[in-house]
């Protein structure tokens, strides 16, 4: 074999080694730093898909309440219903916002409904609570019940299909002195609570939680000195 036929072989073998190198790099950065990348947003379980949504009828997405579910110092505000699309849920999800002002006996709180939530019309209800007495040391800030009801104020026992949004302004409580990321949202079960993860958005002094059921809410104040 002459020398000529030699150095082409040995080209051909080193740009075949070169090509293999590279299509291994870029398969490590899209797997590997992919994967690193993707999980920089926030630290939020995706949901299950749960069961297959009905599609609402016309009279259940234009019913109105017909008996309102009020009470002292309640706050109501009425979800219809929407429907979320086919299994398995695409994101973005339909969703909508309410905002209770008054019904939380702090600042104001927002909620975010997904589509697909609930099969009917619900009336939501925010009310001030009083806080469990077992807190774990921490420092009750505001507490209040939040309720569901269908149409005709009958309390709701099915729980959420959907996990609910909720978000709260830290601003008052930060200008008090208060470290944002000590502040917990928590869910009131007999005499204690269970903890629900909470997410502190530093530039805008926004906590968030994500609810499964509802109840008894309380925004605590875990800090150490607060024990």
């Amino acid at each position: 074999m002459s020398d000529q036929r030699l150095m082409r072989r040995d080209n051909v073998l080193w740009l075949g080694a070169a090509l293999l190198a590279l299509a291994a790099l870029v398969a490590f950065r899209l797997v590997v730093i992919g994967d690193v990348l993707a999980q920089s947003g926030p630290a939020w379980p995706t949901p299950p898909p749960g069961p297959a949504f009905a599609l609402p009828s016309q009279d259940a997405v234009r019913a109105n309440v017909r008996v309102p579910a009020s009470g002292p110092d309640g706050e109501l505000v009425l979800v219809r219903p929407d429907w979320p699309g086919v299994i398995p849920l695409i994101p973005p999800v339909p969703s909508t916002d309410v905002t209770f002002t008054t019904g939380t006996g702090g600042p104001a709180v927002t909620l975010r409904i997904d589509a697909g939530t609930y099969a009917e019309g619900v009336q939501l209800r925010a009310t001030p609570a009083s806080p469990p007495a077992g807190l774990g040391g921490g420092t009750a800030l505001l507490a209040f019940d939040l309720e569901a009801f269908d149409l005709d104020a009958r309390p709701l026992r099915s729980l959420p299909q959907r996990p609910i949004r909720l978000q709260l302004s830290a601003e008052a409580f930060t200008a008090a002195g208060i470290r944002g990321e000590y502040l917990l949202f928590a869910m009131a079960e007999g005499d204690g609570v269970r903890w629900l993860v909470t997410a502190f958005d530093a530039s805008r002094q926004l906590l968030t939680t994500r609810l499964a059921s509802l109840g008894t809410i309380v925004l605590v104040n875990a800090a150490p000195s607060a024990r």
